[in-house]
Parts: C-alpha cells; structure tokens; sequence
C-alpha cells in the first residue's frame, strides 16, 4: 500500500518520493502474487477500490495475519 508524491523544490525541481507500507505473509498459498496496482489507472477510486477487492491476495490479506511490515520511503531526485 503506497503513496506517490511529487514537490517542486525552486533549486532542485521536481521531487517524487513514494511511501508505503509493506505487508509480508510467509504462509500466503503460493498462487498469491505481490501486486502493484495504480489508481492512476482506473477512471475513478470506485473501480480502483473494485479492482483492488476481485484480488484473491486482497482477501487473503483481510484474513491472514501479516508476518512482517516494513514502512519504505523512497526518493527520486
């Protein structure tokens, strides 16, 4: 789960950093697959939301309890 941000530095330009939270299961079915999914893409929050919710690694994570959790921050110059 992430979060793109861009700031305009007057020196430096454009600055883009993505924060996000990680979430591991080390028992999650081997069918599961990391997802990375943009909102970007979907012509609203609804059918991302939608989309999001179809994927059985979403359901799974509603159920399972996370092994691991990492807070990543990381910058473009």
């Amino acid at each position: 789960m992430g979060r793109q941000l861009t700031d305009v530095d007057p020196t430096l330009g454009p600055l883009t950093r993505l924060v996000a939270l990680q979430f591991l299961f080390d028992d999650a079915p081997s069918h599961l697959t990391e997802l990375e999914i943009w909102s970007a893409d979907f012509p609203s929050l609804d059918k991302f939301l939608e989309h999001v919710e179809r994927q059985g690694e979403f359901e799974y994570a509603l159920d399972a309890m996370p092994s691991t959790a990492d807070a990543i921050l990381a910058e473009e110059k």
